[in-house]
Order: structure tokens, then sequence, then C-alpha cells
């Protein structure tokens, strides 16, 4: 009991907030936390939310937003960004559908096929960017550009022939509304791709290597890291997971037109920010990044729900990400000075009875007035003495600061008289001795 109200008494809500901002796993408390009183509101308000199969129908459409807001997630740790991940979603969704439609090959080829169009056009951005150094936002904004105008080429080209046209796939028909243990296949399979992706980014050499890029890219080329090839497959591997949801887009919709995936980009730039991820790079993980997602997909899907017009909630989106990027660059360039200011780091150390300084109480503390009544030898008459020492004849001399040396003779030293000029003062008398 009593250790409980020592602890009680020395209890500092200071000590505890410093302690949590000094914790790297306390980052994302907060969002998480505003995740889930978004889904409690949510639950609140709308009918039927919070039941199991609107859970499973919410999971089934965030799935392909998550993939998407992951690669932005491994573009941004890296240092970089791709503004090209919702038109790269939206071309390998037109790819997949024109490989099973159009050109009619079996679903086992089209699968690779949609992914290496994915990693090809993250490849372009991966050799502009890492080989060439080019800005990631320009190259990106550029490609992004480019694929979007080339998806609504395609579109208007083959719009009759995907009209017209239907898939009968029972492999197919599963990756678009399947499910495996009552989890929605896409969801399942959005889990199991962020731990493999995990465990590559904290447990791996590329994963060290990238977030030692994003922190610092002129000491990660000190140390010897492949700069190049690095965000050469971040760009790849960020091209191919959209590539993996615009698969599973395609299977569950069937179609496409020239708003599949349009303002993704801005969505997942904002979740991945949102959730943790830093902007100017070097800090994050594929949960933080999860984490944004989950919120603005609640957000979105909320609000659309509620009957709130889809400008609104771009609107609403916009100004989140404002505030997110704002928070992010000022905590980034603050997060040490407020941890100086707050932190604090108490020690509670029980000491012993402080020992006795009372004359005669025999302990090295103890007054000594061993030399209370000593007799005080050319008291006023020496001006600085210093080097004081005694002859065999019980004589005393000491040197002054006017560079001379008295003696002190007599039965109570009461005889004074310069016996020697030295000219300079602060000279020692050690040889005195030899002398006399």
């Amino acid at each position: 009991m009593s250790q409980l109200s020592v602890s009680v008494r020395h209890f500092s809500p200071r000590l505890l907030l410093s302690g949590l901002l000094a914790k790297q796993w306390f980052e994302p408390v907060i969002p998480f936390t505003v995740m889930i009183g978004l889904w409690l509101y949510f639950a609140l308000t709308i009918p039927d939310y919070a039941t199991l199969q609107n859970t499973f129908s919410l999971l089934r459409r965030f799935s392909e937003f998550g993939l998407v807001a992951l690669a932005m997630g491994f573009c941004l740790i890296g240092g970089g960004i791709d503004l090209s991940v919702g038109a790269i979603f939206a071309f390998c969704n037109f790819s997949a559908l024109y490989f099973l439609v159009a050109l009619e090959l079996p679903l086992w080829l089209v699968i690779p096929a949609t992914l290496a169009v994915g990693a090809a056009l993250g490849s372009i951005n991966g050799f502009l960017i890492g080989v060439l150094k080019t800005r990631p936002f320009l190259t990106t904004l550029v490609t992004l550009t480019i694929l979007r105008a080339s998806v609504n080429l395609l579109n208007t080209s083959y719009a009759q022939v995907f009209a017209t046209s239907s898939v009968d796939n029972d492999v197919w028909d599963f990756l678009g509304a399947g499910s495996v243990m009552g989890i929605p296949l896409n969801a399942a399979t959005l889990f199991v791709i962020l731990l493999i992706c995990h465990v590559f980014l904290s447990r791996s050499r590329y994963g060290r290597h990238l977030t030692a890029i994003g922190a610092s890219r002129k000491a990660a080329r000190h140390a010897g890291i492949r700069i190049r090839m690095i965000l050469f497959f971040t760009y790849v591997l960020s091209g191919a997971l959209c590539a993996a949801a615009g698969i599973f887009y395609a299977a569950r919709q069937s179609s496409t037109d020239s708003t599949t995936g349009v303002g993704w980009e801005f969505q997942a730039l904002t979740a991945a920010v949102l959730g943790g991820v830093s902007l100017a790079g070097g800090k994050g993980t594929v949960w933080r990044a999860m984490i944004g997602a989950l919120i603005i997909f609640l957000i979105i899907n909320g609000l659309v729900r509620t009957g709130i017009p889809g400008y609104t909630t771009s609107a609403v989106t916009g100004v989140i990400l404002l505030l997110a990027v704002g928070i992010d660059v000022q905590w980034s360039k603050n997060r040490g000075s407020a941890l100086q200011k707050i932190y604090v780091n108490p020690a509670f150390i029980a000491l012993s009875p402080a020992p006795s300084v009372q004359a005669g109480s025999r302990t090295p503390y103890a007054q000594n007035d061993r030399l209370l009544n000593a007799q005080a030898i050319g008291l006023d008459q020496v001006v600085g003495p210093e080097d004081v020492i005694l002859d065999r004849q019980d004589r005393v001399y000491g040197s002054t600061g006017d560079g001379n040396i008295i003696r002190f003779s007599g039965p109570n030293f009461e005889n004074r008289e310069v016996f020697a000029h030295i000219g300079a003062g602060r000279l020692a008398c050690s040889s005195i001795g030899t002398k006399t």
C-alpha cells in the first residue's frame, strides 16, 4: 500500500504525456481513435450501419482504395510522391477487361498480364525519378495527365465492346464477389498483402534502405545505398499494387468509364499523410497508411449515405488534406523542441538520514574547532602572506605579495623583519630551509 501511495503521490500528467509523445508507437493512436470515433458516429446516425452485412460490404468496396493508398504510402516513405496512382488504377482496370473481353485471353493469363501493365507504368515513373532524377511531383503529374487521357480515349473506343459482352467465368466472379470464411476475397487479399509489405518494409534490407533514402538522401548515398535502384523498384511496386486494385475492381464492377479512379490520387495522399506517413519522407508504416485510408473511406461513404452531394465530400477531403499536411509539417519541424519543453525525467531515491555535523559527533562532517584558539602570527603586518614555513629554530617565514620574505621570531613571534627582498611576488620559500 505504501508503494502505491508513493506512486500516486508522484504521478505527473506532464511526465505521462511526454513519455507517450516520445514513443514511436503512440503516433498512430490519434488517427486510430479518430477512425473508431467516425465508425461509432455513423453507426449511431445511419440505419443498419453497424450490421455485419454492411461491414462486409464496406470492406469489399474499401479494398481497392486500400491498395492504392498503400502504393502511395511506399512512395511517400521513400521521399517521393506518386500522383498517377489513380490513373494507373483506371488504366489497369481497363486492361483487365480488355484482355478478358476483347482479346478473350484465359484468366490465368489476364491477371499476370494486368500486373505487368501496372508494373510497366510504374517503371516509367521509376526510371524518370530514380534514374534520370526528375522531380517526383511534376513527373507523376505528367504521367497522370497522359494516362488519364489515354483511359478516356480507350473507354470511348471500346465502350460498345464492353457493353455488349459478358464474362462467363466462375473464378472471375469469385474474384469480384467471393468470400473466404465470410470475409470478402479482396479484403482478405489486402490483409495478406499488408502483412507481406509490413515484413518487407520493416524487416528487409529494401525497407531499411527506402526509409533511409526518405530520411536523408545524401546520408543514404554516403552509406553506399543504391538509391536509383531502390526508387525504381518502389515505383514499380506502386504500379503493381494499383494493378492488383484494378483487377479486383474490374472483377467486381465488370465495367469501366471516364470517372474510374478520378481523384483517388489526392484521396490516397490525404489518407497516407492523415495516417502518419510523413510527407517529408523517412517515416511511416503500411498500417498507418491503412488507418488513414479507412478514415477517408468512412468519411466519404458516410457523407454520401447521409445525402451530402459529391462536391461537398471533395471539399471536405481537400480541407482534411490541408490540415493533415499542415500538422505533419509543423510537427516534424517542432517535435524535438516540444518534447524538450514538456519532457521531464524525475527519479525518487530514498536517502539515508543525513550525518551529523555537530562537534564531537565523530562523523566525517563534524565541525572541527581545533584551530579555534590558535595564535595569530603577524596579524595585519603582512600583505598577502603565502608559502609559510618553519625553520629549525622555530622561526616562521612567509613570502608576501610585494616581493619580500618576512621572518617572525621571538617567544610569541613578535619580532618581524624582512629576511630577503626577492623582487617578485608569490615566490615559494622552499629553498629557505637550506639557507638557514
